[in-house]
């Protein structure tokens, strides 16, 4: 079945009886049937392996290049994994996907949550060398910051001069930190 993407969130229900739910930038099975429907209302196939679609989705959702999105992710695994407080663990002990979304700003996918997990128990018992992205640090420092001035700190720390944020939002600050980090737009 091919995978397709839609940049809105709908249901198709097909003339041949398939249904198909359809979340905006997130990849979907469907029905070889459905295909031309689907692509009528807009939803496009997304080539190559499923591997290929989660890629793209993983791009579309955040700005954000993979290997960066991944090594945030695994920063923030071993980070909980350090604080060991149960409530963001699941009954599996892995980090929450909700804990991890929450942190991050941007959705976790299930698979990528357990993929970067394995990585992340294959470096600690010392198998595998965890690499991590040379920004990731720097984007999860922004992420990470609570406040106005954290953010304003951050700015100065970077070079970037006090009266071309001055009167900035938070969250704009915060876009405008994040700008140009592997491929996030300002």
């Amino acid at each position: 079945m091919p995978m397709m993407v839609s940049l809105n969130d709908f249901r198709l229900a097909s003339t041949s009886g398939h249904v198909v739910v359809f979340k905006a930038g997130k990849p979907t099975f469907v029905h070889p049937a459905a295909v031309n429907e689907a692509q009528y209302r807009g939803a496009k196939i997304v080539d190559g392996e499923p591997q290929a679609a989660e890629d793209a989705d993983a791009r579309l959702r955040t700005g954000f290049s993979l290997e960066l999105r991944k090594s945030l992710l695994a920063l923030l695994m071993q980070r909980t994994a350090k604080e060991n407080r149960p409530a963001d663990f699941d009954a599996g002990g892995v980090p929450k996907i909700e804990t991890l979304s929450k942190a991050l700003g941007f959705d976790v996918d299930p698979k990528e949550r357990t993929e970067v997990w394995r990585a992340v128990g294959s470096a600690s018992a010392g198998n595998a060398p965890l690499e991590i992205h040379a920004d990731a640090k720097a984007v999860l420092d922004i992420l990470d910051a609570e406040s106005k001035a954290d953010l304003l700190l951050l700015a100065n720390e970077r070079g970037i001069p006090a009266e071309d944020v001055k009167g900035m939002a938070s969250r704009d600050l915060r876009k405008k930190l994040l700008a140009g980090y592997a491929g996030l737009a300002a």
